[in-house]
């Protein structure tokens, strides 16, 4: 942006800002005044509309007790009644009863008004509201019950001798103090009304309303005598309250804001649209001024571009201005360009020294560059060879590691065997015993067995006593003839039972016999079975022997292998360190290589730099 223009937005800011400021300001006074007067004319509103009703009010309640007065010194129903039928009462009150304690019956103003046969004056809320207070009392609005009318009661206790002795009623219509309200004037922006103390509406411009919850149409609003923002039927009103002496009654106005303060709005609306001619008037004012103040100084700039044009004549001058500022300026700028002229003429006599240096330079950087690039080469042939040293020594570790570890496996497996020959030796010598005493039971039972072929013979020999005397029995039963028949069959059945015992011994023999020879085969197996035990146990022994020398032979090789792998990584680590320091030196190396192409890069860039610099220095005319 030009310094002109910007000279131009900041007078216009400042005119901005001052006639902002004084809208502004004036809005704000104008505004608060009108709020002002409108609080105040609210205020003498609402307190002109509470003096008035609670004036009628207070004067309804003066006829009241003066009615009640008369009516205490003529106390009986038929003296009452004509009382109560004054013209002036009648204008004033709609309907006016009396009530007495004693009896319960009463009498009202209106002969025609019946309440019907239970009606009971000392039931009512005004008679014993007026009975308890024993002084005059006005009790809630309420609507009649066939008009529909809002009304309020006033109750006055009738006393005789200081003693309650009956109660009268006064009922008033609100309808023209609700008539009055509604005709009060309020700029033509709203309308006022009245609530009771419980926030039940009394008077309303809609009389749908009167009777009901003043939150209707209020909602929540709290009843003050301060003005208060509310939305009332979709608009925003101002709300404000004044209570009525006397009654607790609170008469309220519900004015339009945006036609309250209309006044203020189109002032706001007419300040913001001159402010902003004023501002464009004065803008455009200060942009023509500025023009014409600033014309030297065109001519200064246009020179000033010529000199940073690149093909300038640093001998041109400018003339002097009849303007003080624009003279020494102009005196600065030809200066200026006299020190630059002279300036130029040192630059180009130098750009030729450094031109011849940098080519100099040059040609010593790019030797420098080859010279490298072969100690690289060199050091990569050093460094592959020692890698590939390195992954042999790498590989051979490797294969003495996987030796060392069959060794071991080896070593434990011969471990394994002369564990296995040891518990087979164990079992061998525990088998040889168990021989030795299977040879003794053997034997012991052949000479059970020759035991009992003794006892068989015996048996055998019983058997064939008992089977001779079983026959010589038969024969002398034989003899005996009938008598000896039983005998000839018990002997008969003895003879029977010892051939089967003979028969039966005689198989026992056998399988003894048998025994025997299978004891006697069985003693000669073991005895044999003895003797290969022993020469087994003479193997295992040789065999642990020769696992201990393999085991022998196994630990020597593995303290070579050791040996071995101890060599190789230490090759290894003196390989590795080789390799690195050649890494080493090769990165090095190349950082220098890389050093040397920058700097044959910078030092070519630089003498095309300096190239250009006397190229572009020749377009100055000096």
């Amino acid at each position: 942006m030009k310094f002109k223009y910007k000279i131009v937005l900041a007078s216009s800011l400042v005119l901005l800002l001052a006639l902002s400021f004084i809208t502004v300001n004036q809005y704000w006074i104008v505004k608060t005044k009108i709020e002002n007067q409108v609080a105040q004319s609210v205020n003498e509103i609402l307190q002109g509309i509470s003096n008035t009703v609670a004036a009628q009010m207070k004067g309804k309640a003066q006829l009241a007790a003066l009615t009640t007065s008369l009516i205490e010194n003529t106390p009986d129903l038929p003296s009452a009644a004509p009382i109560l039928a004054a013209p002036t009462l009648q204008e004033n009150f709609i309907l006016i009863g009396y009530g007495q304690q004693s009896s319960g019956q009463y009498v009202a103003s209106d002969p025609s008004w019946d309440p019907g046969a239970s009606w009971d004056p000392r039931k009512r809320p005004w008679y014993q509201d007026a009975k308890n207070a024993e002084t005059l009392i006005v009790t809630a609005p309420y609507a009649d019950a066939v008009s529909k009318e809002i009304l309020v009661s006033i109750g006055t206790p009738v006393m005789l001798n200081n003693r309650f002795s009956g109660a009268i009623f006064f009922d008033v219509s609100l309808s023209a103090l609700s008539d009055m309200i509604n005709a009060v004037n309020l700029f033509d922006a709203g309308y006022a009304f009245m609530i009771s103390g419980d926030g039940q509406i009394i008077s309303h411009p809609n009389a749908g309303l009167n009777g009901q919850p003043s939150s209707q149409f209020l909602g929540q609003t709290d009843v003050s005598q301060t003005i208060q923002e509310v939305l009332i039927e979709d608009k925003l009103r101002l709300v404000q309250f004044k209570p009525v002496d006397g009654v607790d009654w609170w008469v309220g106005v519900a004015l339009d804001k945006d036609k309250v303060y209309s006044a203020v709005t189109e002032m706001k609306r007419d300040a913001i649209i001159y402010s902003i001619i004023s501002l464009i008037v004065g803008v455009g004012g200060l942009a023509y001024f500025i023009h014409i103040l600033m014309a030297p100084l065109t001519l200064i700039n246009r020179a000033m571009r010529n000199v940073a044009s690149g093909n300038a004549d640093l001998t041109a001058r400018l003339a002097a201005s009849n303007e003080p500022e624009f003279a020494e300026l102009a005196n600065s700028f030809n200066q200026f360009t006299h020190m630059l002229q002279q300036l130029i003429n040192d630059i180009q006599e130098l750009g030729h020294k450094i031109l011849q240096d940098a080519t100099q330079t040059s040609k010593g950087a790019n030797l420098t560059n080859e010279a490298i690039h072969q100690q690289l080469a060199a050091l990569e042939s050093l460094a592959t060879a020692t890698n590939e040293m390195a992954a042999t020594s790498v590989v051979i570790s490797s294969t003495a590691q996987e030796a060392a570890q069959a060794v071991e496996q080896t070593d434990r497996s011969a471990q394994q065997g002369q564990t296995i020959v040891n518990d087979t030796t164990s079992a061998v010598d525990l088998l040889s015993t168990q021989i030795d005493q299977a040879v003794a039971v053997v034997a012991e039972l052949e000479v059970s067995t020759s035991g009992i072929e003794n006892i068989l013979s015996v048996i055998n020999a019983i058997a064939e006593q008992t089977n001779l005397l079983a026959l010589n029995a038969a024969i002398e039963a034989a003899r005996a003839g009938e008598s000896g028949r039983g005998f000839a069959v018990v002997a008969d059945e003895v003879r029977t039972l010892a051939q089967r015992t003979q028969t039966a011994t005689t198989e026992i023999k056998t399988m003894i016999d048998q025994l025997q020879k299978n004891a006697s085969a069985a003693v000669a197996e073991m005895n044999h079975s003895k003797h290969s035990a022993g020469q087994t146990v003479e193997q295992a022994a040789q065999a642990t022997q020769a696992l201990n020398e393999i085991r022998g032979s196994i630990a020597h090789i593995v303290n070579l292998n050791s040996q071995i792998a101890s060599s190789i990584d230490e090759q290894r680590i003196v390989v590795e360190e080789v390799n690195r320091n050649a890494f080493a030196i090769k990165d090095i190396s190349n950082r220098v290589a890389d050093e040397a192409e920058n700097v044959d890069a910078t030092m070519k860039n630089q003498v095309k730099n300096i190239a250009t610099q006397e190229q572009m220095l020749e377009q100055f005319k000096v």
